[in-house]
């Protein structure tokens, strides 16, 4: 009788993801795992407005986990942002500060001397210069705006050097030659800068070339690289360092991308071989063989390191390479000859430097990365004095002040007092626009949370307990608030990687892990395995966020395998469970159709356990489903689902009334079922089941009602 009634009903659509594939019944069309990977507000379709045409769109990670925001208005008032020619990442910079570029003209004259004329009063205000110093021109720029900003009196001039030119340039290699960081780095100051930021410099020490009243913020783009390959499911992934001084680099990409997508990722690195009379490919230490290799470089300029490192990996058996590059020079034919190598299949890189139209028609391989909203994080954070360190951790002092547990709280207290500000970057919408959990909903998830983020603070301690007891006790306060829940919002990684300000990132992450576990699982026929990682996912959606509106489909799932599994108590459980969560499922169709379904789920459990009089309730319940649908809606407004479902729940209580050898009310039943079938889309074989089993009745029927006589 189970297989003819699973038979009837409508299988899942062949695009549904892990939970319809487990369970082979219900999924909704409205609910995809997907869409739990919630996102923090990004930026809306102005981004790129004011962007000169001929530079390209770059793309950005999905999820904000560096930008919360645009400024208050009010301390955007004193902020002035000027850029150089030649910089479009200054404006998608000033999209995501929520101001405009202010008018400065750059112009060559026609002995190619540099002018600079800044036609906005800056007196008082605290400018920031958007330049990237690619060439003699650019650096020209960038000086002469400093000194025009400083005769007229602005308070403060921060220079935002995304590239830093000359970087390669940090030491005498062979005696009787400049140090050209350092000197790029004296007229800087000898022109007025205050502060500097740029993007991964060539090495660390260049930090140091500057006076120490001149803070130099050395932001790390790895973060968003390993957000972006974390996002691009890559499997099996492996990170290559190409030679020795990108190792550490390779190592921060690493422990970011583990973190991400919640797995180790093993490293290896090319030794590069140099000889007077002839160069040699490298050494490969490490196993690539079957893997997706990642190489990791500051820089790609001739890309011959990139080629090289990409043929040492697929001789040795690598499945595919990528490379992410924080920054495209693109010298020469670099691009040409990055689309020559076959071996070669992705690289990725940001938009520090600008790339023309040239070198992006001359390969389909190059994909950038847009770093303006980790920039413009990281100017409104200065302009507001707030601490960096909260945005993304990469220096080891830092990491090391989180691991001791009065230093990591510190850094905790500071992001949620932050958080909370009312007129701060992180504004109160950003907070609104997530669930208003109650303390005693937040307490429980810190478990389910923080172990994703600090390791533990005391050796020989269970990271989660000691992480977990920290919380409770220092943000009792905080909690006491029912504002978004906190410490998911500001999880600090152990690797530095970043603060999460999305309420359900981390759980969802494990979530989605312990669902494609399942999925493999259910692939190898290994049921029991697959039931096991459902309700680990189930467990952290629940303790997360009792609302969840996807608790109905898990909760589905499990009930589903525990029946196929002929476990029916426990079936019964969870389809009790996903009756529970129903009120969560936001589309009212969706809702009704859903309860439909799981109660006559629920009816066919209580009656294989015998229990008759409460599976006929709720048979009865799923057809009152039915019709207060159809009563509340038009004739063109009913649900087509809802209407291939109905039959197959009333063959469902035609063949329970047969059991209570109740022939009128089954023959009853079974007529309505296929005079709905045959109004509804239902294949035909299913409609045969209802006839054949129509027939038996009426003969029996006859049979029976002879014999009285």
């Amino acid at each position: 009788m189970m297989n003819r009634l699973r038979a009837l009903r409508v299988g899942a659509p062949a695009s549904a993801a892990v939970v319809g594939a487990l369970c082979g019944g219900y999924w909704s069309d409205r609910h995809r795992w997907s869409e739990a990977r919630a996102e923090a507000p990004g930026p809306d379709d102005r981004v790129f407005k004011g962007v000169e045409e001929k530079w390209y769109p770059n793309i950005t990670t999905k999820h904000w986990h560096f930008y919360r925001g645009k400024m208050n208005p009010n301390a955007a008032k004193s902020l002035k942002l000027f850029k150089c020619a030649d910089t479009p990442i200054a404006d998608e910079i000033a999209n995501y500060l929520g101001v405009k570029v202010n008018k400065m003209h750059v112009k060559n004259f026609a002995d190619g001397e540099t002018s600079v004329l800044v036609d906005e009063g800056v007196r008082g205000h605290r400018v920031y210069i958007v330049c990237s110093t690619t060439n003699v021109d650019r650096l020209m720029e960038l000086l002469l705006s400093i000194s025009a900003m400083r005769r007229a009196s602005a308070k403060s001039i921060t220079a935002v050097i995304p590239f830093y030119g000359y970087a390669r340039q940090d030491r005498m290699h062979k005696g009787r030659e400049p140090v050209a960081a350092a000197d790029i780095a004296r007229m800087l100051e000898v022109m007025g800068v205050d502060h500097v930021v740029t993007v991964d410099l060539h090495s660390a020490q260049i930090e140091g070339f500057f006076k120490p009243e001149i803070p130099v913020d050395n932001l790390q783009a790895y973060p968003v690289g390993a957000v972006y390959f974390s996002e691009m499911h890559a499997t099996n992934p492996i990170v290559i360092a190409p030679h020795s001084s990108a190792v550490n680099r390779a190592v921060l990409f690493r422990d970011i991308l583990s973190r991400t997508i919640d797995e180790f990722v093993p490293l290896a690195f090319v030794v590069r071989k140099h000889r007077l009379d002839d160069k040699l490919p490298g050494e490969l230490v490490g196993e690539v063989d079957g893997r997706d290799c990642i190489i990791i470089d500051n820089l790609v300029d001739t890309g011959s390191t990139l080629v090289k490192t990409a043929q040492v990996l697929k001789s040795h058996g690598a499945k595919s390479v990528s490379a992410f590059c924080v920054h495209g020079r693109f010298s020469g034919e670099a691009a040409a000859k990055l689309q020559e190598c076959d071996e070669l299949d992705l690289l990725v890189t940001t938009n520090t430097i600008p790339m023309d139209k040239s070198t992006r028609g001359a390969t389909s391989k190059i994909v950038t990365l847009s770093v303006a909203p980790f920039i413009a994080e990281v100017i409104s954070c200065i302009h507001t004095k707030s601490s960096i360190i909260q945005i993304v951790l990469t220096r080891s002092d830092s990491l090391s002040m989180l691991m001791t547990r009065g230093g990591a709280m510190r850094a905790l207290d500071g992001a949620a007092r932050r958080l909370l500000r009312p007129n701060g970057p992180t504004s109160a919408r950003l907070i609104s626009s997530y669930p208003q959990p109650s303390p005693r909903v937040a307490i429980p998830a810190l478990r389910v949370v923080y172990p994703i983020g600090i390791r533990g603070f005391a050796s020989g301690q269970s990271r989660g307990d000691v992480g977990y007891e920290l919380l409770k006790r220092d943000f009792r306060r905080w909690l006491r608030k029912e504002v978004a829940l906190l410490t998911v919002m500001i999880v600090a990684g152990v690797s530095g990687v970043y603060i999460y300000q999305n309420r359900e990132n981390a759980p969802s992450r494990q979530v989605m892990r312990q669902l494609d576990l399942a999925a493999k699982s259910a692939k190898d026929d290994d049921r029991e395995t697959a039931l096991k990682h459902c309700l680990q996912a189930y467990s952290i959606t629940k303790a997360t966020n009792p609302q969840d509106r996807h608790l109905f489909e898990l909760a589905f799932a499990i009930a589903a395998q525990f029946e196929t599994l002929g476990k029916i108590d426990s079936a019964t459980r969870y389809y009790l469970d996903a009756v529970g969560a129903l009120p969560y499922v936001r589309d009212s169709t969706t809702r009704e159709r859903s309860r439909l379904v799981v109660f006559d789920r629920i009816a066919q459990c209580y009656q294989d356990r015998g229990e008759r009089r409460a599976a006929e309730n709720y048979y009865r319940q799923a057809m009152d489903c039915y019709e207060s649908h159809i009563r509340s809606r038009s004739k063109d407004e009913i649900d087509e689902q809802m209407k291939r479902e109905i039959p197959a729940v009333l063959f469902n209580y035609g063949q329970f009334l047969t059991h209570q050898r109740r022939w009128a009310d089954a023959l009853l039943a079974l007529r309505l079922a296929l005079q709905l079938a045959d109004a509804a889309d239902v294949p035909e074989e299913n409609k045969q089941l209802i006839r054949k089993l129509l027939e038996s009745l009426e003969v029996d029927g006859d049979d029976g009602e002879d014999a009285e006589e």
